[in-house]
């Protein structure tokens, strides 16, 4: 059989270890020219001299002869080179979108996988991005807009916008091949921080099928930059729904629980980047006698919508229909230990666990795996209380917590007074009080003072938003002020005018420190909801947006068909505002096509508020955002809210030996889960 050519050369040249040594380069040949060949098939066979030279261009060897072969030498140390070299500058598009950057290096004697990886970038790359690599991928990772202003105002940065050089650089171990690249990134001006969106589901599976009454209460963001809305479905004869949507606002999937409508979702917090719902129930418990002994249900889900753990909280000690247990299952907190705070309203007119005859503020403390860990009662020294709790945050830290509720004036039982309080709490153990706050118009006179959302500002005080009358002053008046996180007291209060926006308040605080607040007025027979501007060093005004929705009705779903208007349909959800990861202001809506097609909608407005006409997708029922500056100076006033001393708060009760969480899978509520149709419309505002 003939001998190929390959196998002819491959036995005419010698590997390593039959290399001939640089003395042999330097006597041999006399200083002959190199030949230069492409691949080790073009080197000569025949008519070989002693002393002749080649290069190998496939291989970067270089080759010697003895007259009758090839002999490899061996060099020392060449330098790596580049295969897939970097370009000289690169752009991080927004802060949702990693920046991937092939730098390959190779080197002739060594493998790729020997090589040293030396990249490093300038002082500020710290600041800006996460840089991790795989192989010869790296990965720059931008931090969020808030996260880049927190060093901006450390001074490590000089701007949120600006550039850094990140030099890749692959070294043998002596020598090395190097590349030095600029990377700009400009996260309060491009991408998901400037650019917002208008999201909008409907064709929920509610009464027999049809679109209904769909009301979102709360729309939260997950780590991984996921969004979570939940609500309840047909009012109370459906149940809870969880829906997710991706960072841009479109629907992944949609989840009901209980078909039974006595359970209505109210708020989310996060294992991670799994969420735990907390509903409110209203119903005895399945599975339990018929008196009624549950407060709340609370649920746990994976990101792909399975539900990992269902438990009821309840009342061990209820024995007949003459007790109650309360409800406002609204709110929950996450502390810095895992634990999860959850309020409630206590009624209890018997003398267990504790004689409160009316109303008291419960508090109650589980992991994310479900475990029931206490439950602490906040009497007042009042006799006879009504005390109804409205929101509960954690602090920036964790290690306390902010609840807000109010108590009704003993004086004047129809006029409640607000109350903030702050809370240390640790790992386990009974939270303590380090300081209270009751606050209101004049002990007795007319008043209406109501806290129902809180906020921390950047320099750690304490925002309290809600809803006020005051003598002198007509009408209810959206309120919002500043409390020292110190001792509670009165940094600045304002009442505003209730033109755009009366007793319906939640709001957000964003990353230049200013607070947008969203309100709602009732015009027959629909609201019309504003975005207002405020700044959070002394409550000033900024600016007003009314915001609108022009789609159209669905006389189809409502029988009698007497429902024809298009505009918003509901009061907002206290839960539905907040600043997601990348500092930008995210609002909870529900526009209606008549008098039973809600569509719970959430809108992530861009970090500077634009005006205009925003699509919320095509078809029959489809509607757009409408935002339009209101262009005027309101009429707001200080509010005149002192100290409160009729009611003092000094005392938390520990009760958990009263109370449990219990599993409920099944029985007389059906909790099973099923999936809820659902049509997504989104527009861009940009």
């Amino acid at each position: 059989m003939a001998i190929s050519r390959n196998r002819q050369i491959a036995s005419l040249i010698a590997n390593s270890a039959g290399t001939i040594a640089s003395s042999k380069l330097v006597s041999g040949g006399g200083g002959a020219s190199v030949d230069y060949f492409d691949t080790l098939d073009s080197l000569p066979t025949t008519s070989l001299s002693e002393g002749d030279q080649a290069f190998v261009e496939e291989n970067s060897r270089f080759y010697i002869s003895n007259g009758s072969g090839w002999y490899n030498v061996n060099y020392v140390n060449k330098s790596p080179t580049w295969y897939t070299e970097p370009d000289a500058s690169y752009a991080i598009a927004d802060s949702a979108t990693p920046l991937q950057v092939i730098a390959k290096a190779t080197d002739s004697d060594n493998s790729d996988i020997n090589l040293l990886n030396q990249s490093s970038g300038t002082d500020s790359a710290q600041y800006m991005v996460n840089i991790t690599n795989d192989s010869s991928v790296f990965t720059f990772t931008p931090k969020s807009a808030d996260s880049i202003g927190i060093e901006v105002a450390a001074g490590n940065l000089t701007d949120s916008n600006g550039d850094f050089v990140y030099t890749f650089k692959w070294s043998d171990g002596i020598n090395f091949v190097t590349k030095a690249t600029t990377i700009s990134y400009s996260p309060a001006a491009t991408g998901p921080t400037a650019t917002g969106f208008w999201s909008v589901t409907r064709n929920h599976s509610g009464y027999n099928g049809s679109p209904n009454w769909n009301h979102s209460t709360a729309v939260r963001q997950a780590p991984d930059g996921s969004y979570y809305m939940v609500g309840y479905t047909n009012y109370i004869a459906e149940g809870g729904f969880l829906i997710k949507f991706n960072e841009d606002g479109d629907v992944l999937w949609a989840k009901k629980h209980h078909s039974n409508g006595a359970n209505q979702s109210r708020m989310i917090e996060f294992d991670g980047n799994n969420p735990i719902v907390i509903s409110t129930n209203y119903t005895w418990g399945a599975n339990y006698p018929t008196y009624s002994p549950s407060i709340m249900h609370l649920a746990k889900w994976d990101t792909d919508g399975n539900r990992t753990w269902s438990k009821y909280f309840r009342n061990n000690t209820i024995t007949n229909n003459a007790h109650s247990t309360g409800g406002n299952s609204h709110y929950m907190a996450k502390d810095a230990y895992g634990n999860y705070w959850a309020t409630f309203t206590y009624s209890q007119n018997t003398d267990s666990p504790v004689n409160y005859v009316k109303d008291v503020v419960g508090l109650m403390k589980f992991d994310a795996d479900g475990t029931f860990n206490g439950c602490f009662l906040l009497p007042p020294s009042a006799p006879n209380p009504r005390c109804l709790p409205q929101q509960v945050i954690s602090n920036t830290d964790g290690t306390a917590l902010y609840l807000a509720f109010t108590t009704y004036d003993p004086t004047a039982t129809s006029y409640p007074h607000g109350n903030v309080a702050k809370l240390n709490v640790s790992s386990s153990g009974v939270p303590t009080y380090a300081w209270t706050k009751s606050y209101g118009m004049n002990y007795g006179g007319y008043h209406y003072d109501v806290g129902t959302h809180l906020m921390q500002s950047s320099d750690g005080d304490v925002i309290v938003g809600g809803y006020n009358a005051q003598v002198g002053v007509s009408g209810y008046r959206p309120s919002i002020m500043k409390l020292s996180d110190t001792d509670g007291s009165f940094i600045w209060k304002k009442l505003y005018d209730q033109t755009y926006g009366d007793n319906d308040v939640t709001f957000a605080i964003n990353s230049s420190d200013e607070i947008h607040m969203v309100t709602s007025t009732y015009s027959n027979p629909n609201y019309v909801f504003y975005l207002r501007t405020i700044d959070a060093s002394d409550g000033s005004h900024i600016d007003i947006w009314e915001l609108d929705y022009d789609g159209q009705a669905n006389a189809s779903v409502d029988n009698s068909g007497s429902y024809s208007w298009s505009q918003w349909r509901t009061s907002l959800p206290r839960s539905g505002t907040f600043t997601n990861k990348d500092g930008n202001v995210v609002a909870s809506l529900i526009p209606n096509g008549n008098g039973f097609d809600y569509r719970p909608s959430f809108v992530k407005f861009p970090s500077t508020i634009i005006t205009g006409t925003f699509g919320g997708g095509t078809g029959t029922y489809s509607g757009n955002l409408v935002i339009s500056d209101v262009n005027v100076t309101p009429t707001d006033v200080t509010y005149n809210a002192v100290d409160q001393t009729h009611t003092s708060y000094s005392t938390i009760n520990s009760v958990g030996g009263s109370f449990s969480m219990v599993n409920h899978y099944s029985g007389s509520q059906d909790e099973n889960v099923s999936t809820l149709t659902v049509v997504d419309e989104q527009g861009v505002i940009s």
